[in-house]
């Protein structure tokens, strides 16, 4: 036991001297983050997203009956909670918004080209068949500074903590002294 806490001691002790060099010496001011965030500007880009309604059936003659229903004027959310499949049933169908890259491709390529308010006809997706409707649309944008201030406030303190951490053992390197035990490495 008295080993263990030796270990624990010495650990913390080494902990404590990191904050001490390193991780107390790192700041990060509102500058360097608005600096970043300018400089860094297609990394904050969000693509556009679709708000989405669907019904999901895995038997084709069950999306021709939906399709129909629709075109003789039931409401999308009526005919998603009778037929759909899909968890989003009972919700009217409603996924809320995603990107394109998250949709499988038939319905990424259908969605892109429909606009506000509009439906698709039946498309064949690995869960069977698909009927989407586009109930909005955002179009790409650049996210705000305030939205993304803590996550590049977190990357320049971690970026900064290395190279500190870095320079602090190289300055102890040049400091230390070792020798070595060249009759206890030979018994090795």
């Amino acid at each position: 036991m008295e080993a263990f806490e030796a270990v624990v001691r010495d650990d913390l002790l080494v902990e404590a001297a990191i904050e001490t060099a390193v991780v107390e010496e790192v700041s990060v001011s509102y500058d360097d983050v608005v600096a970043y965030y300018n400089v860094h500007a297609d990394e904050f880009e969000a693509p556009a997203e679709y708000h989405l309604q669907q019904i999901i059936t895995d038997d084709k003659a069950r999306a021709e009956e939906a399709l129909a229903k629709l075109e003789y004027g039931a409401t999308f959310e009526e005919v998603a909670r009778e037929i759909s499949m899909s968890p989003d049933r009972h919700r009217g169908g409603d996924v809320g918004y995603t990107t394109l890259e998250a949709l499988p491709p038939a319905v990424a390529a259908a969605v892109e080209k429909l606009p506000r308010g509009q439906t698709s006809g039946l498309l064949e997706t690995p869960y069977g068949f698909e009927i989407v409707k586009v109930l909005n649309i955002r179009e790409p944008r650049r996210k705000p500074l305030a939205e993304v201030r803590t996550e590049i406030e977190d990357r320049l303190r971690t970026e900064r903590e290395e190279k500190a951490y870095g320079a602090w053992l190289d300055e102890l390197r040049k400091k230390a002294k070792v020798s070595i035990d060249e009759s206890a490495l030979a018994e090795l």
